[in-house]
């Protein structure tokens, strides 16, 4: 699955991940700062128009 990170900073991350777990530790890892949200993708085909 393909996940996009959008951090409270307006900083954004987006990648493939085995899992929606793997994704979360690498999103609490990167920027532990800030509250961020994760979303879920088919494939980088459907990520938003602003990546």
């Amino acid at each position: 699955m393909f996940y996009v990170i959008s951090y409270d900073d307006s900083e954004m991350k987006n990648g493939e991940f085995e899992n929606y777990s793997e994704a979360l530790s690498f999103a609490e890892k990167h920027n532990t700062t800030c509250n961020f949200t994760i979303e879920e993708y088919d494939s980088e085909k459907d990520y938003p128009d602003n990546l």
